[in-house]
């Protein structure tokens, strides 16, 4: 299943990923990210300003209380 997070929300809870795309937006940047342990890749919607690269190793942190679930066939909200 899908899931999604607000920029507002990447608090708590913390993942070790590596960025695997970059794609800047004007106001703000999207990045593909690749979860360590995990074969997915998520997205993550950021400020314009970040010195994160493709290759880029951080810890994505976020507030497990925020997250939406979606069904991957349907897309729509599980929770």
């Amino acid at each position: 299943d899908l899931f999604e997070f607000m920029p507002s929300d990447l608090q708590g809870a913390r993942l070790p990923a590596r960025v695997v795309a970059v794609e800047p937006l004007g106001a703000e940047t999207l990045l593909v990210v690749s979860l360590d342990g995990s074969s997915e890749e998520v997205i993550a919607r950021i400020g314009r300003d970040t010195a994160l690269h493709a290759g880029s190793r951080f810890d994505l942190a976020l507030d497990t209380g925020a997250v939406h679930l979606f069904d991957r066939e349907t897309t729509r909200a599980i929770v």
